[in-house]
């Protein structure tokens, strides 16, 4: 057998001179909402129905999004709704050789702008270079061993 559920119920007039308890749910059958109650406020805070809700088109947006884990190579990004994109990450660079970074999120070209910083356990000046930036990849190389590079890419997305 069902059970149906009744919460208590008035009109607007009713609902302002009304305080409901902590948590209280009750319905205004004039402006056809609900309204929350904390105890302290007389009326309520009325909730917004569908129709009062404003039109978020031209609002831009994350509609897709991955956080940084050992699985993922520590990789991180936020696509939007207009196709702009942030991802970013880490690369350890074991020895002096170039090393290449997929980028997750495949830009529109290569006119993104990327920032990095490296950081390392030593005393030693160090010097990196970026190389063959594509809308795919960047390749970063480093002068020290046992370097880590911290990256950041910004820009339009491919698709």
């Amino acid at each position: 057998m069902s059970r149906i559920l009744q919460l208590r119920r008035g009109n607007t007039a009713e609902h302002e001179n009304f305080t409901g308890q902590i948590g209280e749910i009750t319905m205004d059958t004039d402006a056809k909402n609900i309204r929350i109650h904390d105890g302290e406020t007389p009326g309520g805070t009325p909730m917004a129905r569908r129709d009062e809700i404003p039109d978020l088109t031209p609002f831009d947006y994350v509609i897709e999004w991955q956080m940084p884990t050992a699985e993922n190579n520590h990789t991180w990004y936020r696509k939007y709704k207009s196709g702009w994109v942030e991802q970013g990450g880490i690369i350890h660079s074991p020895d002096t050789t170039p090393v290449t970074q997929i980028l997750p999120i495949k830009m529109n070209n290569d006119m993104y702008c990327l920032v990095y910083g490296v950081y390392f356990n030593s005393a030693n000046t160090i010097t990196s270079q970026i190389r063959n930036k594509t809308s795919e990849s960047f390749g970063i190389k480093c002068s020290l061993q046992a370097t880590n590079v911290a990256w950041y890419v910004c820009g339009i997305s491919k698709s």
